[in-house]
């Protein structure tokens, strides 16, 4: 189990205005090792970020929880460290999520 902190800045300049906003959340995350480095994993994530409405030139501020769920392997490079990648599914995406299904992430975890 472990806590986690998401800072993104996305800019898009497509559109007149040029889109831009930052990206703020945390996320608290649980997993459980089934055969040796493979596991399973489930996390809540909130996020909070500007969307802009560029039909009635509006911008408004969303707050978007995501519980994902999937698995993923561990690749340890010490006794403490690894690097893992995992393949999520997001099981409420709506139309404010930031992220599409599935969801590949790669990551390093340090334990304590």
């Amino acid at each position: 189990a472990g806590l986690g902190f998401t800072y993104q800045f996305y800019k898009d300049t497509r559109f007149d205005p040029d889109y831009s906003t930052n990206i703020i959340g945390g996320r608290g995350f649980a997993r459980y090792y089934i055969y040796k480095d493979f596991f399973a994993h489930t996390e809540v994530e909130v996020l909070n970020y500007d969307a802009y409405f560029w039909t009635s030139n509006y911008k408004e501020n969303i707050t978007i929880t995501n519980v994902l769920v999937g698995g993923g392997y561990s690749q340890w490079i010490s006794q403490r460290a690894s690097v893992n990648i995992m393949i999520l599914w997001n099981l409420n995406e709506d139309i404010n999520s930031l992220y599409s299904n599935p969801i590949i992430r790669i990551g390093f975890n340090v334990g304590l």
